[in-house]
């Protein structure tokens, strides 16, 4: 590492955890045996799977509509009720957000007040 760096590098805690909304996934990297029906996703797992044996990722299963990776991947319809579903997601995985000073609603009211 170059001198000077460390201070920028984020520390990451691990196992990091992967959430992931696909069950036949989650059952894919626990299970030793794989089925022949899954032999052209074998070489994409193994290294998924090597991490999760070595603890460096933890799968943990989300609903589907929880999901934060789903804004890239799926269109935003109703823009509005979709960035305050995400706020409401973030807050609840990293209590990022905190309430209003003035104890009514939270800080992020004043952005979306009609």
């Amino acid at each position: 590492m170059y001198k000077g760096t460390a201070p920028f590098i984020p520390r990451v805690e691990l196992p990091a955890c992967v959430m992931i909304d696909n069950t036949a996934c989650s059952s894919i990297i626990g299970n030793v045996m794989l089925s022949p029906k899954v032999k052209h996703v074998v070489v994409r797992f193994h290294c998924v799977r090597g991490r999760v044996r070595a603890g460096f990722l933890s799968p943990i299963y989300i609903n589907t509509t929880r999901n934060l990776a789903d804004i890239f991947t799926k269109p935003l319809a109703g823009f509005k009720d979709k960035v305050q579903q995400i706020i409401s997601m973030i807050s609840d995985y990293m209590d990022i957000i905190r309430p209003h000073p003035s104890g009514v609603g939270n800080a992020w009211g004043i952005l979306f007040s009609d």
